[in-house]
């Protein structure tokens, strides 16, 4: 029990510190900018953040919430995702206990939290945080298909699927291609899913498998829908405003990794 306490803290700060570098990958790969420097700086009066305002939650609390130099408001969104990468990890720990695929679940949400905000501001989805997922995605993948010695390498993560779900996963990928080259090609160049959607389906399609990819798409779209429907209803949102998808995707994809078995079938 202590030492169950003990790994869920060093969970939670692991994550709390990902989220505090996450912050800066979020405002600056949109932007083009080097996520290794120049060192951090308020986004209002360019002042260099020290290190005593970079202890992710507490400095923003000590600060009541500003920035020291010009007093200005800090983004709510700074707590918000060092909160959330915080309670992250400490979700796959509880998931995974400390192995490999803690880490490399850790690593992809993470990942996929910067995905969250960028789409959610800016509309579209990088291809280096793809490229990055990929990487942690692919390392699940291959243990499951190399690592484990029988007869467990003919068995998943996923209760009984064999090793070659990992592959099947990018199926919904593919599904989700074919539908964006239709709808390009009937709406002159638009189309109703995001190509950067379909990238994302790469690496969430290898970390879940088929079966856990197609559910996590599924409450992607009941999520995106009921969404849509609600900021249209309240008058926030028209029918040709565009809605990012790739939130509703993230969410879906972290739901399947943290809780695969009730949506088995």
């Amino acid at each position: 029990m202590v030492f169950d306490i003990f790994f869920y803290v060093c969970a939670s700060l692991c994550g709390l510190i990902a989220g505090s570098f996450l912050n800066v990958c979020i405002y600056r790969i949109p932007r083009g900018l080097s996520v290794a420097s120049p060192r951090s700086a308020c986004p209002e009066c360019g002042a260099k953040l020290r290190p005593a305002d970079l202890i992710p939650l507490l400095s923003f609390i000590i600060l009541r919430g500003k920035c020291a130099s010009c007093h200005k408001r800090i983004p709510a969104r700074y707590p918000a995702v060092e909160a959330v990468c915080g309670a992250l990890w400490a979700a796959m720990y509880w998931r995974f206990a400390v192995s490999f695929q803690f880490i490399c679940y850790a690593l992809l949400g993470t990942i996929l939290i910067a995905v969250f905000f960028i789409d959610l501001e800016w509309m579209r989805i990088p291809n280096r945080l793809v490229l990055c997922a990929i990487v942690p995605s692919a390392a699940a993948a291959l243990r499951y298909a190399f690592i484990l010695a029988p007869p467990e390498r003919f068995r998943s993560l996923y209760n009984g699927v064999h090793a070659a779900e990992p592959l099947l996963g990018l199926i919904p990928c593919a599904f989700f291609l074919l539908i964006y080259i239709i709808t390009s090609a009937a709406g002159g160049g638009k189309s109703a899913v995001g190509m950067g959607d379909v990238k994302l389906l790469l690496p969430a399609g290898l970390a879940l498998g088929l079966r856990l990819c197609a559910f996590a798409v599924f409450i992607a779209v009941i999520l995106g829908g009921v969404t849509g429907a609600a900021l249209i209803l309240t008058k926030r949102k028209t029918k040709k405003d565009p809605i990012p998808f790739g939130p509703f995707l993230v969410f879906g994809v972290l739901a399947a990794v943290i809780f695969p078995y009730q949506f088995l079938f």
